[in-house]
């Protein structure tokens, strides 16, 4: 399963990178908006998109509305949202992320929480990764 990171801390990316990357999961990082859609739209699998709402370029938000116009991208790619400023998301956007059922992840994030909302959206498309049905089936420690 993959899993694309969009946050323009670079720190931040390289963080949740190496924590789902221990999960088995296939990691791809985006910097901004624009570029995370450029990824989506370049990869054909099923994805999941982890998204900062606040980055230069393109934001969150407009990343979010873009792929939901585009049916290809919006079948094929679950979403998380990720903020330190959930108040500050606008309204539209937010009746949108509780209409579609997009978590929500706040920094500072809890690395559980981090791994088991990537675990749920992965499960929408049967994606868990083989690490992680191990665990789940005993057979790693």
């Amino acid at each position: 399963m993959r899993v694309l990171i969009v946050d323009d801390d670079q720190g931040i990316r390289e963080t949740m990178s190496l924590i789902l990357r221990e999960e088995g999961y296939d990691l791809y990082e985006a910097a901004d908006g624009a570029e995370a859609l450029e990824k989506m739209q370049g990869m054909a699998d099923s994805l999941v998109v982890l998204l900062d709402m606040w980055m230069p370029v393109m934001d969150g938000e407009t990343a979010l509305l873009a792929a939901l116009a585009h049916d290809a991208l919006w079948s094929r790619i679950c979403f998380i949202v990720v903020t330190a400023n959930p108040q500050m998301i606008s309204p539209p956007v937010r009746e949108l992320i509780a209409r579609h059922q997009i978590p929500l992840l706040v920094k500072p994030f809890d690395i559980d929480a981090l791994v088991e909302m990537v675990h749920q959206r992965a499960q929408q498309f049967g994606g868990v990764p083989a690490v992680q049905r191990a665990r789940r089936s005993g057979s790693l420690g």
